[in-house]
C-alpha cells in the first residue's frame, strides 16, 4: 500500500485489521509515533517511513515476524529501542539521517546496514555478530576511522564512507584483512581501490598473506626504493601475479634488494624494455654476449626476454612489456658481462666444465649447472651444453639444463631446442653426424663435436 505524501499525522487503530498487508510505503508524511495497533501486521515484508517526524520507535516491532527491510530516513530518532535485536527477519535496515549518537545491538539477519548522515561516533562491540552483513554505508558520520572489527565481517563485500574524516588512507594494512571487501567508496580514490583490490584478489588466489600483501602494494607503488621486508622466494613467486606494474616494479626492487636474482626475476617476468636511443642491433648483440637474448614480434625484435617469456593463454591478448629504469639494466649486463669475460678467458676452467658436460654423469652435470649458473658459458661451450641436455636420461637434469639452454644460447639457436630428433651416441658414426647437422641446421651449434663426444664416450 503506497501513501506517500499525503500529509498523514496520525494512523487510526483500525489499521491493524489490515493482517494480511505486505508492503506499506508512509513515507514523507508528518508522523511522530506509531500506534500500538500496528503490531498486527503480523505479514508485512517491507515498511518505508523516510521523511517524518518520529522521535522513537515501539516495541512490537519485534512482534513482526516477517519484516524484512525497515526504512526510517530522515527522522528525528535520538536512540533505538532493544527490540529491535529481536526482529529476526530484518535483512535491510536504512537509519540515514537521524540524530543517532549510537547503535544498539542488531539483529544477526542483517544484510545491508545505511547510518550515513548519523551523529554515531563508534560502532558497537556487538557489531562484530553481524556475519550475514554484505553492504553497510557510514558516509558523513562521526565516525573517526575504519575500525578494525569491520574486518572481522567475514561477508562484508561493499563499504561506503563518503566523507571520510581523513581524507584518502595512507596506510593500507587494515584493507589486507577484509576477507570478502570488493567495492570500497569514499576510503580511497576510485582507481587507487582498483589497483588495491587487483592486488588482493590476486595475491590471495596465489597464497600471499595480509603481511606479504602489504609488502607488494608499497613495491608496485614505490619500485626499487620501496622500504619492505619480503624474502627473495616470495618475491620471485609475486612475479607470477598477473599485474604488469606490480612485476615492473618488483623486478627493479630485486635486482637492487638481491643483485644475484637477475636471471630468476627475467626468468619469471619474461618482458624488458629497450632503453631508447640503442640501435637494435647493437642491443640484441650486447645481450646475447651475456646469455640474454631478444623476443621477436614479427620480424622486428621489441623486447629483451630472459628465459621462457610468459605468453598468454590467448593470442589476442599481449603482454605488457616490463620496464626496468636503465641504470639498473646497465648495472646487471656489467655484471653479467663480466662472469662471462672471465669465463671465456680462464683455458683450464673452461676444460674442466667441458669434461663434466661430456661425462653424462648425473653427479657431474649437477656440478655443471652450479658452476655455469654462478660463473656463466662461455659461448665455445653451448654446443656441449646442447648435447648434454639431449643426451641426459634423468627427466630433472634434463629441465634444469633446458632451462639454462633458454638462457644461453643466442636467439637465432634457440630452434634447435624445438626439433624432436632422437640422437644416441651408439648410432653409426655417419648416421650420427647427419643427426647432428639436422638438429642443429640454422643454427651456430657445431655439429662436429658429436664426434668428439663419441670419441670421449668410448674412452671411458
Amino acid at each position: 500500500m503506497d501513501l506517500r505524501r499525503n500529509r498523514i499525522a496520525e494512523i487510526p487503530g483500525h489499521w491493524g485489521a489490515l493482517t494480511q498487508l505486505r508492503h506499506l510505503d508512509l513515507s514523507q508524511n508528518r508522523l511522530e509515533a506509531l500506534p500500538e495497533a500496528l503490531g498486527q501486521l503480523r505479514q508485512l515484508r517491507q515498511w518505508k517511513l523516510d521523511g517524518n517526524a518520529l522521535t522513537r520507535l515501539p516495541e512490537f516491532l519485534a512482534d513482526l515476524p516477517v519484516l524484512d527491510a525497515l526504512s526510517l530516513r530522515n527522522n528525528q530518532l535520538h536512540e533505538l529501542p532493544e527490540a529491535l535485536s529481536r526482529m529476526l527477519a530484518l535483512s535491510a535496515l536504512n537509519l540515514a539521517g537521524n540524530p543517532l549518537r549510537r547503535l544498539p545491538p542488531l539483529p544477526e539477519s542483517l544484510r545491508t546496514l545505511d547510518v550515513s548522515k548519523t551523529a554515531i561516533e563508534a560502532l558497537p562491540e556487538s557489531f562484530i555478530r553481524l556475519a550475514r552483513l554484505r553492504t553497510l554505508d557510514v558516509s558523513h558520520t562521526q565516525i573517526p576511522e575504519i575500525p578494525p572489527l569491520l574486518a572481522q565481517l567475514p561477508r562484508l563485500e561493499q563499504l561506503i564512507w563518503k566523507g571520510y574524516p581523513t581524507g584518502p588512507v595512507q596506510d593500507t594494512r587494515l584493507l589486507m584483512h577484509f576477507p570478502a571487501l570488493k567495492t570500497l567508496t569514499g576510503v580511497l580514490p576510485a582507481a587507487g581501490w582498483r589497483r588495491l583490490h587487483k592486488l588482493i584478489a590476486a595475491g590471495r588466489q596465489a597464497g600471499f598473506g595480509p603481511e606479504e600483501l602489504v609488502a607488494l602494494d608499497r613495491i608496485e607503488k614505490a619500485g626499487a626504493e620501496a622500504e619492505c621486508t619480503l624474502p627473495l622466494d616470495r618475491a620471485l613467486h609475486a612475479l607470477s601475479l598477473p599485474i604488469p606494474s606490480l612485476r615492473r616494479a618488483l623486478t627493479g626492487w630485486l635486482i637492487t634488494r638481491f643483485p644475484a636474482s637477475g636471471l630468476q626475476a627475467g626468468h619469471a617476468i619474461g618482458w624488458f624494455g629497450r632503453p631508447g636511443g640503442v640501435p637494435l642491433g647493437l642491443w640484441k648483440k650486447r645481450l646475447e654476449s651475456c646469455g640474454l637474448r631478444m623476443a621477436a614480434k614479427g620480424d622486428a625484435p621489441t623486447h629483451l626476454v630472459i628465459g621462457d617469456p610468459p605468453y598468454p593463454e590467448r593470442a589476442e591478448i599481449t603482454p605488457s612489456p616490463g620496464v626496468l629504469d636503465q641504470s639498473i639494466l646497465e648495472f646487471y649486463l656489467a655484471r653479467e658481462e663480466a662472469r662471462y669475460l672471465q669465463a671465456e678467458e680462464n683455458p683450464e676452467q673452461t676444460d674442466r666444465l667441458q669434461r663434466m658436460l661430456r661425462s653424462r654423469d648425473t653427479s657431474f652435470l649437477r656440478l655443471a649447472i652450479s658452476f655455469i649458473q654462478g660463473g656463466g658459458l662461455p659461448s665455445r661451450l653451448r654446443t656441449d651444453l646442447f648435447l648434454a641436455w639431449k643426451l641426459c636420461p634423468d627427466p630433472g637434469l634434463r629441465a634444469e639444463l633446458r632451462r639454462l639452454l633458454r638462457q644461453h644460447l643466442p636467439f637465432g639457436d634457440q630452434k634447435a631446442l624445438s626439433r624432436s630428433l632422437p640422437l644416441h651416441l651408439e648410432m653409426d658414426p655417419a648416421a650420427l653426424r647427419r643427426q647432428m647437422e639436422r638438429l642443429t641446421e640454422g643454427t651456430g651449434l657445431d655439429a662436429g663435436i658429436v664426434e668428439a663426444w663419441k670419441e670421449y664416450g668410448e674412452k671411458r
